[in-house]
């Protein structure tokens, strides 16, 4: 168990439902934090927030959206003042650019970048109530 450094704090994890998404968030609850695992991939971010226990839950979101990041800043709230952002979320083509469409290359930009834009506009907003 960690030393409760983020004791008091509330995350939003986006990717948690896998791979460094889901490490982060067991991690920030060991070290106190209170959690939301969000994924949009609903079923193993259920799976995550239930190995971490009371101090994660996990909500569907799809980080392209910005009605998605209304929904899961609003149900930080339930905790109290948003106080970080874990944008794990992401995604890559294998193979050579040449066998990437555009179609698939604007996907990992929505995803990638678009995501990460957005998750920053609306975390600020909520954190502005903190700092």
């Amino acid at each position: 168990m960690g030393d409760n450094r983020l004791s008091g704090k509330i995350a939003i994890i986006t990717g948690g439902a896998s791979g460094i998404g889901a490490a982060t968030a067991h991690r920030f609850a060991q070290e106190g934090a209170r959690v939301l695992v969000a994924d949009l991939n609903l079923s193993k971010a259920s799976d995550v927030a239930r190995d971490i226990g009371e101090a994660a839950i996990a909500i569907e979101h799809d980080v392209r959206a910005p009605e998605s990041w209304k929904t899961v800043s609003e149900r930080a709230k339930d905790w109290g003042l948003l106080t970080t952002l874990g944008i794990s979320a992401g995604i890559s083509v294998p193979g050579s650019i040449e066998d990437v469409s555009i179609e698939q290359f604007r996907n990992i930009l929505s995803i990638n970048l678009e995501g990460a834009f957005l998750g920053c506009k609306f975390a600020i907003s909520a954190m502005k109530e903190v700092f």
